[in-house]
């Protein structure tokens, strides 16, 4: 296996899945546009990146972070031949129905926040459900140390969210915050900075590269053409690290999350319920109900509990939609079977 590939997170994964084409290399996506790619792969003993074509209709297409087999072309490009299965994918709900894919082939999530107005106890929460929904250990990024006037107030305040969740508190003019979270990136993996816009994330990237702005393409200069824009997502070799991936500030964070994601992720109300006196408690201030005695006691915030309950409204929601789905199919199934049987009968001579 390539050193060069290594450094593009390539692993034993996709190698066993590459070496059944006998036509064709592997590439990584490390640009996307939208409907424009860009991929990098190893040729003349360094890494090389390519803009990436389409000559026959596809049925998946791929994402940020995607290894794929491409055959290199006589006029430069890369042509598209097969998605590699993904060892994981980053995905979103958006406008409720559609899941968005953001990024594939992840091991760590970093959930970047500030050290101002818009830090968002309840946004954390759903990105940290967010991750363990899609199988990705998260870490969150506190940005802006400079800007802070009372440090200890939002480490207070983080440390509601778990202590066992990594954190890295840093500011892009502080070398020691950098290093600190370079050294959270280890090599061979594939980490993802998301967050709102203005906490930071392209200005963590540029620090961590030794860059004064955000780059055009990941690996090269040859590819893509044109600027680096908050639409498309990016991916960087971190010399001597991982690799990283920049992504547009997320507006809306729809997860599709289990009960058992849920229980990770608020392990103390967790805990609580199951000390409350009655197993069908609703937990509404029910006589006898744990959690309505941990916020009256203060060892438990309004806040955390109300953004409990309305993520566990939204998981049952998708819960009850994937299982109407489910049913809908094994209705169409049996209706299909039914008229199968129907026809062979009326085939049969009498």
């Amino acid at each position: 296996m390539s050193n060069f590939l290594k450094q593009l997170g390539f692993n034993q994964h996709f190698s066993t899945q590459a070496d059944k084409y006998s036509a064709g290399l592997p590439y990584r996506v490390t640009e996307d546009f939208g409907r424009r790619f860009v991929v990098s792969g190893e040729a003349e003993g360094q890494l090389q990146t390519y803009d990436l074509t389409f000559t026959h209709k596809i049925k998946q297409a791929p994402i940020i972070g995607d290894w794929i087999i491409g055959l290199l072309t006589e006029s430069g490009t890369v042509e598209f031949v097969e998605l590699l299965e993904r060892g994981s994918c980053f995905q979103r709900v958006a406008q409720e129905e559609y899941v968005q894919p953001l990024a594939a082939n992840v091991d760590r999530l970093f959930i970047v926040t500030s050290c101002t107005a818009e830090f968002n106890m309840s946004r954390l929460e759903r990105y940290l459900l967010l991750a363990r929904a899609n199988g990705i250990a998260p870490v969150i990024v506190l940005n802006k140390a400079d800007l802070a006037h009372d440090k200890d107030g939002y480490y207070e305040q983080i440390a509601e969210l778990g202590q066992e969740i990594p954190l890295c508190v840093l500011s892009t003019f502080d070398e020691a915050g950098v290093a600190q979270l370079k050294n959270m990136i280890p090599q061979g993996e594939t980490c993802v900075f998301v967050g709102s816009s203005g906490v930071g994330k392209s200005s963590i990237v540029n620090a961590l590269l030794g860059l004064d702005q955000q780059v055009t393409l990941a690996v090269s200069t040859k590819g893509a053409r044109g600027s680096h824009t908050t639409t498309s997502r990016s991916l960087f070799v971190l010399p001597g690290y991982g690799v990283i991936i920049d992504t547009p500030g997320i507006r809306s964070v729809g997860v599709a999350a289990t009960e058992e994601n849920l229980n990770d992720t608020f392990e103390d109300i967790a805990i609580l319920m199951t000390r409350c006196v009655f197993r069908n408690c609703r937990h509404e201030a029910e006589a006898g109900c744990a959690l309505s005695q941990a916020v009256e006691a203060g060892h438990l915030s309004p806040r955390r509990l109300a953004s409990y309950k309305k993520l566990q409204r939204e998981a049952a929601y998708f819960d009850d939609r994937d299982q109407a789905k489910r049913q809908q199919k094994n209705e169409g199934k049996q209706r299909a079977a039914r008229r199968i049987s129907r026809e062979r009968f009326e085939r049969e001579p009498k």
